[in-house]
């Protein structure tokens, strides 16, 4: 029995990588790839993976993402790809449901075992991880999860627009800015736009290229 896995990696030679990499394993039939993970929804019903392996920017932005595909598709099995080994993005990841966070130090054995894994509906944990969430010591658990739309509307408010240019450049009513604004305050705790802007970066939400996607 093999997997079908949709691949959506904003990096065209990683994305490059992975596929000559993983293509020749006979337990996964690559079924679809794309560099613009935020557009990977109609794939998703279009394709029905049983895997979807992200790899996006920044990295909170991910668990976002998976949220929205998996509302979508509930039976999704959602592997997040990170730069680096990170125990609060793998803790939230699992606690949103995602069946595994691989850095991009594993090897690709491992990326196949946990692409397997959540084919079956299993979950790759970490020890250290593990560990973590069963002591609930870590502080940074506590960053808030917002939905790549959330961190758009951050990163606009960084670059200093107002509600009338973001609502242009997103294609949205002002009306909906002002919601997505204010969904934004509260998760990030903040009273005004500028200290959410702070709290953004502070968590790594402000992205450092901008990938718009239709509402």
């Amino acid at each position: 029995m093999y997997a079908k896995v949709l691949f959506a990696v904003q990096q065209l030679m990683m994305l490059e990588g992975l596929l000559a990499a993983v293509g020749p394993c006979p337990s996964i039939d690559i079924v679809g790839a794309t560099l613009r993970p935020f557009h990977a929804a109609a794939l998703v019903r279009s394709l029905a993976p049983d895997v979807i392996v992200l790899g996006v920017e920044p990295q909170g932005a991910s668990i976002g993402l998976a949220d929205e595909l998996r509302g979508d598709c509930a039976r999704l099995g959602v592997v997040i790809l990170a730069r680096t080994p990170d125990h609060v993005l793998q803790r939230m990841a699992i606690e949103s449901g995602c069946a595994a966070v691989v850095d991009h130090g594993s090897s690709i054995d491992e990326l196949v075992a946990a692409v397997e894994a959540a084919s079956r509906g299993r979950t790759t944990v970490a020890q250290a991880t593990l560990e973590r969430i069963v002591d609930g010591n870590d502080q940074r658990s506590q960053r808030p999860l917002l939905t790549p739309r959330e961190i758009q509307i951050l990163t606009l408010l960084a670059a200093g627009q107002s509600t009338a240019s973001m609502a242009r450049c997103l294609t949205v009513s002002p009306h909906t800015v002002r919601n997505h604004v204010k969904n934004v305050l509260a998760k990030l705790g903040a009273h005004t736009r500028l200290e959410a802007v702070v709290r953004g970066h502070d968590l790594g939400f402000i992205m450092q290229q901008q990938h718009w996607s239709a509402e």
